[in-house]
């Protein structure tokens, strides 16, 4: 079945939206009730340290999280210093790092307010070098590991999404954070995450374990242990994000067996306004494409750095 509605709209959608990368941030408050994540992605943990207004503890009473870094979104063109490949990224950086984030350095909650690089799988390729960004189409992984202080743990984690922008305040360019409610729902439609996925690459993924509201549990009990060397105390965690092409992708491949499992169609029924920033009360299959790709340009109009928020307890 082929739709062609705003098909010219599509297009442009899906070149021009094209965010510099996603961030992640793990925050750890006192009881465990944080929130913040993406390809580059952080982590958090510091003694007095302040995140979203919140006291953040050194560790949890039962285990500390920990994490691999990578450095793409810190690599120079020709290794010119003053030729990155990502302009904006020391924005953000130095944002947090103002918060008491450290971005380079550590890989424990016991010892600093972390951040890392997420795997984004997608990328394009100009002038024989890769780019990782993200648009509509993207996918990848956040992993981090567990590490229990003694005997099993169950780890209640939550995910929330958040996002900064770009723009000139005068004459100087900054990165503030985006608040508004309506850009953060579709977010939460248009990047999904899941606890599972299969499939050799991008084009076979089957994906389970929706976070239709960002909740999942974790149950050491239920897992074996990190076999990678220097984590054989740890337990691996990986969550899997899409942001959907369309909302046609999500029509035709939901369902039993289907890239994607009947609870996004759920979801979909439940929060529209996640998913359509147009057509919103529509039931029809065209008025949702175009209310899907409003949506897409709602987020590049007002988002340069997606930002997800995870938290346990």
């Amino acid at each position: 079945m082929e739709f062609r509605s705003k098909e010219d709209k599509r297009v442009i959608v899906s070149r021009a939206i094209s965010l510099t990368l996603l961030f992640a941030v793990v925050v750890f408050v006192l009881v465990y009730v944080g929130y913040r994540i993406q390809s580059l992605a952080w982590f958090a943990s510091g003694t007095n340290a302040d995140a979203s207004g919140m006291a953040v503890a050194v560790q949890g009473p039962t285990y500390e999280i920990l994490i691999d870094r990578t450095h793409e979104y810190d690599s120079l063109i020709n290794n010119d210093p003053n030729n990155p490949k990502y302009n904006s990224v020391d924005l953000l950086k130095a944002s947090l790092t103002a918060d008491g984030f450290d971005t380079d350095t550590y890989t424990s909650t016991a010892d600093s307010k972390l951040a890392l690089e997420l795997v984004n799988e997608e990328h394009f390729t100009e002038g024989g070098i890769d780019f990782y960004t993200l648009r509509p189409g993207s996918c990848g992984t956040l992993t981090f590991y567990l590490r229990p202080y003694d005997g099993d743990v169950v780890a209640n984690i939550e995910l929330n999404l958040g996002a900064f922008f770009d723009h000139y305040v005068g004459d100087d360019f900054v990165t503030t954070e985006v608040t508004d409610t309506a850009v953060l729902d579709l977010m939460r439609g248009h990047f999904l995450f899941f606890t599972g996925r299969n499939g050799a690459d991008a084009d076979h993924y089957k994906y389970s374990g929706l976070l239709a509201d960002g909740t999942f549990t974790y149950n050491t009990a239920d897992h074996t242990l990190c076999t990678e060397e220097g984590k054989t105390d740890c337990y691996k965690i990986t969550l899997y994000w899409e942001w959907v092409y369309s909302y046609e992708t999500i029509y035709e491949n939901t369902g039993a067996g289907q890239r994607y499992p009947t609870a996004v169609a759920d979801f979909v029924e439940a929060s529209p306004a996640c998913f359509f920033a147009t057509n919103q009360n529509s039931t029809d299959l065209r008025d949702r494409i175009d209310g899907y790709n409003d949506g897409d340009q709602t987020i590049g109009d007002n988002a340069s750095f997606i930002v997800a928020y995870i938290g346990a307890n």
